[in-house]
């Protein structure tokens, strides 16, 4: 049986090879990926992390991915996402390649992507019309 939540801010924990990491429909107590605990990772889908489980958050508690080793960013239907959280997170991942992102509420996007070959905005609905 799966915890009720993925938490990757423990301090401590590290995965120093892992390179791709994909979580789809698992509840997550924080959206915080930092070099520290990923030194390595290339590639971080988060797919729908948030299943209405009882038990299990509806949110997660912070947003912020700082990893320098990072080509792939695919968000689909995450948790609460800043833009300025997000643009933070673009920032400090300043290897990217592919931008992808699905039903992510916010009302203004300001990226910064340097090196993206690709960016895919799908579903931005609450995105204001300039």
């Amino acid at each position: 049986e799966k915890p009720a939540t993925l938490d990757f801010s423990v301090r401590g924990l590290c995965f120093p090879e892992l390179k791709d990491l994909a979580i789809q429909n698992w509840p997550l107590k924080t959206g915080v990926f930092e070099q520290r605990t990923f030194p390595k990772l290339q590639s971080l889908q988060i797919t729908f992390p948030f299943d209405g489980e009882p038990g299990t958050p509806d949110d997660w508690d912070a947003f912020n991915v700082a990893l320098p080793e990072l080509t792939d960013l695919v968000l689909e239907h995450p948790g609460t996402v800043k833009p300025a959280e997000l643009k933070a997170s673009t920032q400090a991942c300043p290897k990217l390649d592919y931008f992808c992102l699905y039903k992510v509420y916010v009302d203004t996007l300001s990226v910064v992507l340097p090196n993206a070959s690709m960016v895919w905005l799908h579903r931005m609905e609450f995105l204001k019309q300039a």
